[in-house]
């Protein structure tokens, strides 16, 4: 019979997490990171995803109508270059694998925090931009409710801390072989 302290030591070596059910690992034992995480990652790189949208939806026009470079002109770029690092989480996310380089491995472990980073310059952003102008858009004010909400999600939530501790690793062979 084991006691708490020798089972909780056992899911801590296990990397297992008793808040989530099973069928939120994957065959591998790692935590999906789950459909919410990926919207929310896919938010805030939403200033370089919806650029080349953007320029899909501008393809039917004709070279002497008015381009698709329109929407450089409403993106500052320092909120196209605060979306990088969530862009480049949200590769890792469809990318990582067990072969995997090394750098993938560290930008992984500090997925959170450049998540947290890249929502907290958006926000400074939006802050600053709007200080400037009487009024406030209502579209504004949505805004950074979504991004102090999502400040909050990749910073305390359980999910966002359990999927950036674990990256998919080779079994190890035993050595009694």
């Amino acid at each position: 019979m084991s006691t708490k302290y020798e089972t909780i030591v056992t899911l801590k070596t296990l990397h297992i997490f008793p808040m989530f059910a099973i069928d939120d690992y994957d065959n591998a034992g790692i935590i999906k990171p789950g459909f919410f995480l990926i919207i929310c990652t896919a938010f805030t790189a939403r200033f370089i995803l919806t650029w080349p949208l953007y320029m899909l939806a501008k393809r039917g026009l004709r070279a002497k109508e008015k381009g698709a470079l329109d929407f450089l002109t409403n993106v500052s770029p320092l909120e196209m270059m605060s979306s990088i690092p969530a862009l480049v989480i949200l590769l890792l996310i469809i990318s990582r694998d067990v072969d995997s380089p090394n750098w993938m491995r560290i930008i992984w472990a500090r997925g959170r925090e450049l998540l947290v980073i890249s929502v907290a310059l958006q926000l400074g952003i939006l802050v600053i931009g709007n200080s400037s102008i009487k009024s406030l858009q209502i579209t504004d004010t949505v805004i950074g409710a979504i991004s102090l909400f999502l400040v909050f999600y990749f910073s305390l939530n359980p999910r966002p801390k359990a999927v950036f501790s674990m990256f998919p690793t080779k079994p190890v062979e035993d050595a009694k072989n």
